[in-house]
């Protein structure tokens, strides 16, 4: 009768919902490993297996999905035990009329707080990449000095030095070339990241 009702209820007000049923202790843990679930709505009291147990169980498997309590025998006080154990609601069996509100709000919260976690996680990973962006732009601003150390001590050899082999100057103007070639292609990583960092604070600014 129970079950009837709140399938009722909730057609009523145009609650499209799934139900997996369980009637005790091992069928309702059978039901939490079968598959996703999105909110669970449970009597307190139980044949052999008591809500609080049933809310732990869930709260074990999924600690987001909203749990409410649909109850007739349920007090005020220990209301607000469930409540403080991680119970989303309680709704008694003389008003079945809330049921479909607090379902509504349980549903609309939990996803709201996966949207949070995901937003969260997203701006971790972008803090993330920017650190490593900005560890990659000093590296590649060191390496830049260092090719320009290289590239001045051949260029003042080839000036200075009369008496080197054919050999010798050939490789230090390689040395000299390759050090332009190098240095090119960490000025043009350095403006790139530049480039990447004026875009992420243009979209924080437009955010």
């Amino acid at each position: 009768m129970d079950r009837e009702l709140v399938l009722q209820t909730l057609k009523r007000d145009n609650l499209r919902c799934e139900f997996i049923y369980a009637k005790n202790e091992p069928e309702f843990r059978r039901a939490l490993g079968e598959g996703e679930i999105d909110l669970v709505l449970s009597d307190f009291t139980l044949p052999g297996y008591d809500g609080m147990r049933a809310l732990a169980d869930a709260k074990r498997c999924y600690p987001d999905v909203p749990f409410v309590f649909l109850s007739g025998t349920i007090g005020e006080e220990r209301a607000v035990e469930n409540l403080r154990a991680g119970a989303t609601d309680c709704v008694l069996k003389d008003h079945p009329g809330r049921l479909t509100l607090v379902v509504r709000r349980a549903l609309k919260e939990a996803e709201e707080r996966v949207q949070r976690r995901f937003l969260a996680e997203q701006l971790r990973h972008a803090q993330k990449m920017e650190a490593v962006g900005q560890l990659a732009g000093g590296v590649a601003h060191d390496f830049n000095n260092l090719l320009m150390v290289i590239r001045g001590n051949a260029e003042v050899i080839l000036l200075t030095e009369q008496d080197l082999s054919s050999t010798t100057r050939e490789c230090l103007a390689h040395v000299v070339s390759a050090s332009e070639r190098a240095a090119d292609l960490t000025r043009q990583f350095w403006l790139s990241g530049e480039s990447r960092s004026s875009s992420r604070d243009y979209s924080r600014s437009m955010t």
